[in-house]
């Protein structure tokens, strides 16, 4: 896989509770895959809970989607962030898995 620049997404606010803190910022997270990419590129933001962490895993579109490889990053966020993880897939809008919904 080349190494690549992934698009620039505006940060999230900023946790407030004392309790909680961003330990992990990676804008150009590489992840396995068991997908015929081999991988992908992601943008992985990882929060301090009070009983784990709660992570987010930004699609960029840089090789295998995160939902294909939803597995394989829960199995690496689980051995790197001990503790219960609450793991949420982000497509940004108007990226191209964003499907619209009917009314």
């Amino acid at each position: 896989m080349e190494p690549t620049t992934p698009p620039s997404f505006p940060p999230l606010p900023p946790v407030d509770d004392a309790q909680t803190a961003l330990v992990c910022d990676e804008r150009a997270w590489p992840y396995r895959s068991a997908c015929a990419a081999g991988g992908g590129i992601a943008h992985l933001r990882v929060w301090k809970a009070r009983n784990g962490h709660v992570a987010i895993v930004t699609e960029t579109g840089l090789g295998a989607s995160t939902t294909n490889s939803a597995g394989e990053i829960w199995d690496e966020l689980t051995a790197r962030f001990p503790g219960a993880l609450v793991l949420l897939e982000h497509w940004p809008a108007g990226s191209p898995g964003e499907q619209a919904v009917a009314a």
